[in-house]
């Protein structure tokens, strides 16, 4: 799995400030729990990508992703694309504890 933290519009979604890399096993039944140290109180965005085949990208066929993804606070609908005012979230605390739903259309 890899997850991108975003801290900047203008860097939404391809230029994360952070990446993590989290081991697959950390996702129960298509969710994943992630916790971020030390941030800085402000807006952040996430995107995760169930990269299976390790390509470092989200492989589509038709548009539609073979590949499980997820960004924070986004649903997928259609081929809407997320952006940067959908996704966001505040925070406050330098420790951040999230549960993110990964959405998988191939299955």
């Amino acid at each position: 799995m890899i997850v991108a933290l975003y801290s900047n519009p203008d860097q939404f979604p391809n230029e994360p400030a952070l990446t993590v890399i989290q081991k697959k096993e950390a996702v129960m039944s298509d969710t994943l729990s992630i916790t971020f140290k030390n941030l800085v109180p402000g807006n952040y965005a996430i995107s995760v990508l169930d990269d299976e085949n390790g390509n470092d990208a989200i492989d589509k066929r038709l548009l539609i992703p073979q590949e499980g993804f997820c960004f924070s606070r986004f649903v997928p609908q259609g081929l809407k694309y997320p952006i940067w005012d959908n996704c966001c979230f505040g925070v406050a605390h330098e420790d951040v504890t999230l549960t993110l739903q990964l959405y998988y259309f191939k299955k």
